[in-house]
């Protein structure tokens, strides 16, 4: 009975796997229409757009409304932009971007998939046979596979963070578990929605920690507009952020010469495929949502599975300190 619950998750698991391998071979393949973006001309947009964005530094913000990342990630997508060839990225058009850029995400992907398996790994201190099951539970997952992977979003790097920060937050070096407290604000300077894990802090009542978080958040998300024009770039980041929330993408705030290039792309794209771009639009904040719940469940589940979950371990609620002196 004590494992009873691993061989449930994994009968679950294995049915939804093969259950998918046989609905895509009964429909050769037409049930990705409903998941993948635009009929798969749109893929991997998340990153290869958001290269293109970075080309400017000064006017990051002002190219697209789509332009909605903070700052600190586009440093990563403008490092990207100088290694690709010009006009490596055709925006919208996946199967026209270049070799080289298709190639710079395939090496992206490998590099993100090792590290998730080393966090998971490290964060667990299992087996390795066990680390690898669940990375490949996750890699082989609807939410990874067409909420990240197919769109090139950033959150694995966030998720992989949150796993670093949850093996070194309880450490006994302090340099570790001020490395976890970096970690966090580094996540929440990318995505936001991860400075939720600052309330592990103050459930543990770790009011230092918790206030040197609140710092470092505040410096990784702040201090990186600088780079794309100071308060500006702030203010028009806030505006864009506003209008994709809201699904209301006005013409205001785009530079005149990139935003007619990026409007002609995108008027081509819809007359192409109209149908499939209306499922876009109508489905982008169902996707982020899948994708943010998965950044956050992820390392969430990794704690509970190190910490509840395996025989012979279990949750300590108790302050640090006090877990320390005893």
């Amino acid at each position: 009975m004590r494992y009873l619950k691993y061989y449930l998750f994994g009968i679950l698991t294995l049915s939804a796997a093969l259950f998918s391998v046989y609905w895509m071979a009964e429909t050769k393949g037409a049930c990705w229409n409903g998941m993948v973006y635009s009929c798969g001309r749109d893929q991997f947009m998340d990153f290869f757009n958001h290269i293109a964005y970075a080309e400017d530094f000064s006017s990051l913000y002002d190219t697209s409304v789509h332009a909605c990342f903070p700052p600190l990630i586009y440093l990563l997508y403008g490092l990207f932009g100088r290694i690709l060839p010009e006009n490596a990225i055709v925006m919208f058009h996946s199967g026209e971007t270049s070799a080289y850029a298709r190639l710079l995400y395939v090496v992206y992907c490998v590099i993100l998939t090792v590290l998730l398996f080393y966090s998971i790994h490290k964060l667990l201190k299992k087996s390795v046979e066990i680390s690898l099951w669940l990375t490949l539970t996750v890699l082989l997952s609807n939410t990874f596979i067409f909420a990240v992977l197919e769109r090139g979003n950033s959150a694995l790097i966030v998720c992989i963070f949150l796993l670093r920060a949850l093996e070194l937050k309880d450490h006994d070096n302090a340099w570790c578990r001020e490395n976890a407290l970096i970690y966090i604000a580094a996540a929440s300077a990318i995505k936001i929605y991860p400075a939720v894990f600052g309330l592990l802090y103050l459930f543990e009542k770790r009011w230092k920690e918790a206030a040197r978080l609140v710092l470092y958040g505040i410096l990784l998300f702040f201090l990186p507009f600088a780079a794309f024009g100071g308060w500006n770039a702030l203010m028009q980041f806030m505006e864009n952020q506003l209008a994709v929330q809201s699904g209301n993408y006005p013409g205001g705030g785009e530079c005149p010469y990139r935003n007619q290039k990026y409007r002609n792309v995108r008027q081509s794209f819809c007359r192409q495929t109209p149908e499939h771009y209306s499922f876009y639009d109508n489905s982008y904040g169902g996707y982020h949502t899948m994708d943010a719940a998965s950044t956050v469940m992820l390392p969430l589940c990794g704690c509970l599975l190190e910490k509840s979950f395996f025989p012979g371990q279990h949750y300590d609620n108790r302050p640090f300190m006090e877990r320390r002196l005893c």
